[in-house]
């Protein structure tokens, strides 16, 4: 299998080529970055470039470019290693939150140093890349503008400290900055996989209501054995689209990604198509809307409108750091949301229904209005993974539906709260937290204010009266330590719980909080406890 490698949004492994048809598989929102190739006013390729500067100065539309601290980059030319994808997905953005947690190296500050030397000889901009096809480009040749992330990285801050400290850690225990995911993670992949297609399997043909009480019994293990190994394979979905894949072979891996009806440039990694599988939600857009806006953004509120995009100077759009899950149809996720009585006031019902729905939603919205290229393949796998029972169960198409309906929609409906769980409550309101547009706040700091962990391995069941109930490691479907992997969304599972004692300590350290749930089961009460008091009104 390829190299792992780090992005400056995400970690993806793509293959290098014409990517211009296929890197976006599905329809971005209306100010999306634009595929590769496809704007006039971007650097010339290398075969259109002149073999001497041009003696006039050249000017780049915001929209096109990369922010990193302040200063504007065309990275377009650059040869990334980890592919195109992200850094398509990323133009008109500042890039620094992302590319500061994403790479525990310093390498691609060097980089970008470098470029910045050799322009800043005095030749004037003319659009030939100076340094392993990254070109600075100075304010004064830049239309428009991009908005700062707003945040502050000074090595005083949470999260150089935080940072200085886990690549201390890694070193001494890894012997390097980028660990692989283990054997053991690729085999548990595996054996979620294996299990929850054995019982899928006798969900959709085989009897369930027998005359026999052991029958009857043996018939529904399946059932209930299905949903917890459905909701890790969403984890281990979300795991991948961050890059941290199971090692296979690299024969296996480019067998794959030949017969992946998605295939989309992206390669090394198939289980990133996960998403369209079990949820119906198009990968690619869930690593644009998760990796490059909620992670680096999260629970920032648009300042201009719904979908968080303003207007820069002359007629180039730019993009305004927003978090998209803080702005739901229906709900009211925070306090800056206008209240509204008929759908906020029933709002945890609302969502619960929402929940249960959500791949349907999503296959509707994203696959079937935009009539998108992968509606064939999407339309398979829901009809495979989501609808099937309704089809093929022997016991008539209405058995079919409630085993569905169970399945499918009661893991949905888990996952979409073990998400919400993690950001979504009282100590992670903004009442708890301060954000200063001049950037005065610690992006470290900001990650944990407003993220909260809860403790894997027990679903703590005394929080309503019952003993707690122990579970094996992968159940949990990787999702319950997000303060760490929002400081460091490129680490292996394995390695975010090595770090998380270390984390804990370096927040103590300074001050902040570091909140975590007892369990699952806590931390939903406290989650539906904070939505009902916003379901209320100011």
């Amino acid at each position: 299998m390829a190299n792992f490698v780090e992005l400056f949004g995400g970690t993806l492994l793509c293959k290098e080529g014409n990517v211009a048809a296929k890197v976006l598989l599905c329809q971005q929102p209306e100010l999306s970055p634009t595929p590769i190739g496809s704007s006039a006013d971007r650097l010339p390729l290398p075969s259109e470039k002149h073999s001497t500067p041009t003696s006039k100065p050249r000017v780049c539309l915001a929209k096109d470019l990369h922010m990193v601290h302040g200063e504007y980059y065309d990275l377009m030319e650059f040869q990334h290693p980890g592919g195109p994808l992200v850094l398509s997905q990323s133009r008109g953005m500042d890039i620094t939150a992302s590319a500061m947690s994403h790479h525990l190296s310093e390498q691609w500050t060097q980089v970008l140093a470098k470029a910045r030397k050799a322009r800043q000889k005095g030749q004037p901009f003319d659009g030939i890349a100076n340094h392993r096809g990254v070109a600075w480009v100075p304010h004064s040749a830049v239309v428009g503008t991009i908005e700062p992330c707003g945040y502050s990285f000074e090595s005083t801050g949470l999260f150089h400290a935080t940072k200085t400290a886990v690549k201390q850690q890694l070193l001494e225990t890894h012997g390097n900055l980028r660990p692989r995911p283990t054997v053991y993670y690729s085999a548990h992949v595996f054996m979620i996989a294996f299990v929850y297609l054995s019982c899928w399997y006798r969900c959709c043909f085989c009897f369930f209501f027998t005359s026999s009480i052991t029958a009857w019994t043996t018939s529904m293990l399946p059932l209930l054995v299905a949903i917890p190994n459905r909701i890790a394979l969403v984890g281990i979905a979300h795991e991948s689209v961050h890059g941290r894949s199971p090692c296979f072979g690299e024969w296996f891996n480019r067998i794959v990604d030949r017969i992946s009806p998605f295939s989309g440039g992206v390669t090394g990694n198939f289980l990133w198509h996960l998403f369209d599988a079990m949820l119906a939600f198009p990968s690619e857009k869930w690593h644009y809307e998760h990796c490059l806006l909620h992670h680096p953004h999260t629970k920032r509120f648009p300042e201009t409108g719904e979908n968080g995009h303003g207007h820069g100077k002359g007629d180039a759009k730019t993009f305004q750091p927003f978090d998209p899950d803080e702005t739901l149809a229906f709900l009211r996720l925070n306090e800056k949301t206008a209240w509204r009585w008929v759908p906020h006031r029933a709002q945890v019902l609302w969502q619960l229904l929402i929940s249960t729905l959500f791949s349907l939603v999503t296959y509707i919205e994203h696959q079937v209005i935009p009539q998108a290229t992968t509606l064939v393949p999407s339309t398979v796998f829901i009809c495979l993974f989501q609808f099937l029972p309704i089809f093929t169960h022997p016991d008539g198409k209405l058995v079919g539906l409630k085993v569905a309906a169970f399945v499918v929609m009661l893991s949905n409906a888990i996952t979409l709260h073990c998400l919400h769980v993690s950001h979504l409550n009282e100590h992670c309101a903004e009442k708890q937290y301060s954000f200063n547009q001049t950037g005065a706040v610690d992006w470290g700091e900001h990650q944990v204010r407003t993220t909260c962990n809860w403790v894997p391995g027990s679903l703590s069941l005394a929080a309503v009266g019952l003993p707690h109930i122990k579970y094996s490691y992968g159940l949990t479907g990787m999702l319950e330590l997000q303060i760490e992997h929002h400081l460091f969304p490129a680490l292996p599972y394995e390695v975010q719980q090595e770090i998380a004692p270390l984390v804990r300590a370096t927040a103590e350290k300074f001050g902040v909080a570091y909140n975590e749930f007892p369990g699952l089961v806590a931390g939903l009460r406290a989650h539906w406890a904070f939505m009902q008091e916003l379901g209320k009104g100011d």
